[in-house]
């Protein structure tokens, strides 16, 4: 929780000493396969935004505050179910933004040490509309080489924006070179309305004090970036 006392922009009128932001999370655990938390956040600053620029997801200084809830439950033959629903507005909004995700994971497909995970989100607000789904498979090798690939494709319908949505393909890539150095690469594929792109990353890191040490009986090796 932050209480402080902004300096208004030119022009605007003085904003007093209060709540500038606050977030608080509660989880319980009632049985070992059940979990499930309850999240309160809120967000203060300057209204220095205008208002049509909603539809370009730029605007990360938008008042904001809302409850969530959700959980995740353990379910027989390694499956995994999750999900969570939440209210979120602004002081300007005309009602509530409604937010639900929900997805289902397979730890481990048979013996091969793959893991499936699909996922689906949607929210209706104001001023726009949209779904998001994520269907990902990855896969570890030991500690020392993980990949996985993702595809996915999003909806955004608004009167403020011309982007509609679209689909994408992301892959990832992280090893380990010896003792100190990893590897990084990233793909990703966006094909869309307003946005078509391809992009490739590649991160070269070495790792300092990355050396085993006994600890109450047990070899640690530290991972430390």
């Amino acid at each position: 929780m932050q209480i402080d006392r902004p300096r208004p922009n030119p022009g605007t009128p003085p904003v007093g000493t209060g709540l500038g932001q606050s977030f608080l999370t509660v989880r319980i655990q009632p049985i070992e396969r059940l979990s499930l938390d309850a999240n309160h956040t809120y967000f203060r600053d300057i209204p220095t935004y205008d208002v049509n620029l909603l539809g370009t997801g730029l605007l990360d200084k938008y008042l904001f505050q809302g409850f969530s809830a959700g959980g995740r439950l353990q379910l027989p033959l390694r499956f995994i179910a999750y999900g969570s629903v939440g209210q979120s507005s602004n002081s300007s909004d005309t009602k509530k933004s409604l937010n639900t995700s929900y997805g289902l994971t397979l730890d481990r497909l048979w013996r091969t040490g793959v893991r499936l995970d699909a996922r689906f989100s949607r929210f209706n607000s104001s001023f726009a509309d949209g779904t998001y789904r994520t269907y990902t498979i990855s896969r570890d090798f030991g500690e020392t080489f993980r990949w996985d690939l993702q595809y996915g494709d999003q909806k955004f319908v608004s009167p403020l924006s011309k982007d509609t949505g679209g689909r994408f393909v992301n892959s990832y890539l992280d090893m380990t070179l010896g003792r100190h150095f990893f590897i990084e690469t990233g793909v990703t594929v966006q094909r869309g309305t307003t946005e078509n792109y391809n992009q490739v990353t590649t991160t070269l890191g070495y790792r300092f004090n990355n050396r085993s040490r006994k600890r109450g009986g047990a070899n640690v090796a530290p991972t430390h970036k």
